[in-house]
């Protein structure tokens, strides 16, 4: 009889909690009633887009004033630059001008005080001219901690090494701001887990899994810098052999060829540099290299994929599929 027990406490980086946004154009908030004037949809990724947001209470007074901050539900932990608010000469109207680096939706919470404040839904589009880059105002623009490495895309677009994911994937991550003139954001996982497979094959074991990645960027030169580094503690705290994982094959370990168990993972997962530039409106090109890195022969690593990056242990395809995603002294270009 085989038997599998998987006990896991895992600690993901910079996941954050955000009130529910409401659909309505329209939030009635105590005596007051706050109304998104400017249209929810039809936005697009832009900085210093000014929105319209009227605020009255039920006898028409008007709010003496109104704060506003920005996030993006699918990317919890990105830090976003604050709006700005202004009168708008109307009464009870307040002009909120808003950075949208990409597209996808976005929360705009507004604030008049206690009791005061609503949450609008929005629908941000891509700019006509899918490079940024090449858009009336948008080469000086900071787009933070959160844009790609290899362009000027949301980061929830790149996954492990130079692979992709569909953009709507979500990101935990968190912006640590500039420092050297590059924006820098860390994201990771730590897990503690004990494992009991039962059978002839089986292995008890308590074990942990660590992934901490630091991540730099650096727009300069008409293109995108970047630098990447991955660790693990995982030979620190799982040993030589890693730990029990039945039916895992496909790795070996100091020599020896691991069946039925993961390998720990290097202390240094990457280390790596890139570089992207546009050739033209719709075409980059990039370089990526280094001492410890990932060749995009596959898809992103199982950490790296919204499917896999909860899981408390290694699939058993993760030797196969993601045989290449700690490669040393290699470079690609594309």
């Amino acid at each position: 009889m085989i038997r599998t027990i998987i006990i896991a406490a895992a600690l993901t980086a910079a996941i954050s909690t955000f009130a529910t946004p409401i659909q309505s154009s329209v939030v009635n908030a105590g005596s007051y009633r706050l109304e998104l004037v400017t249209p929810a949809k039809g936005l697009f990724a832009q900085p210093k887009v000014e929105l319209k947001i009227r605020v009255l209470d039920s006898p028409g007074k008007a709010l003496p004033r109104l704060s506003a901050s920005l996030s993006m539900p699918s990317m919890p932990g990105m830090e976003m630059a604050k709006p700005s608010v202004r009168p708008s000469g109307a009464p009870g109207e307040f002009v909120v001008t808003c950075d949208f680096p990409h597209r996808g939706a976005y929360s705009l919470t507004v604030s008049g005080g206690k009791d005061v404040s609503a949450t609008f839904n929005l629908e941000v589009q891509a700019a006509p001219d899918s490079e940024m880059g090449g858009m009336p105002g948008m080469s000086g623009m900071d787009m933070g901690g959160m844009m790609g490495r290899l362009g000027p895309w949301s980061m929830s677009r790149e996954g492990s090494g130079t692979s992709w994911l569909p953009e709507s994937s979500p990101m935990f991550m968190k912006g640590l701001g500039k420092k050297g003139g590059f924006d820098l954001s860390l994201m990771g996982v730590a897990e503690a887990n004990y494992t009991d497979a039962g059978g002839k094959r089986g292995d008890s074991q308590f074990y942990s899994n660590s992934m901490p990645m630091l991540m730099a960027r650096k727009e300069t030169g008409g293109g995108v810098l970047g630098f990447s580094l991955m660790a693990s503690a995982d030979a620190i705290f799982n040993g030589e052999r890693g730990y029990p994982n039945l039916f895992q094959t496909g790795e070996t370990a100091h020599g020896d060829a691991l069946v039925d168990r993961q390998h720990p993972h290097d202390l240094i997962a990457e280390l790596s540099m890139s570089y992207s530039r546009p050739l033209s409106s719709g075409a980059r090109w990039f370089v990526y290299g280094g001492p410890v890195g990932e060749p995009a022969s596959g898809g992103p690593m199982f950490l790296h994929r919204p499917s896999g990056m909860e899981n408390p242990e290694a699939p058993i395809s993760h030797h196969w599929f993601d045989s290449t995603h700690i490669s040393l002294g290699w470079s690609r270009r594309a």
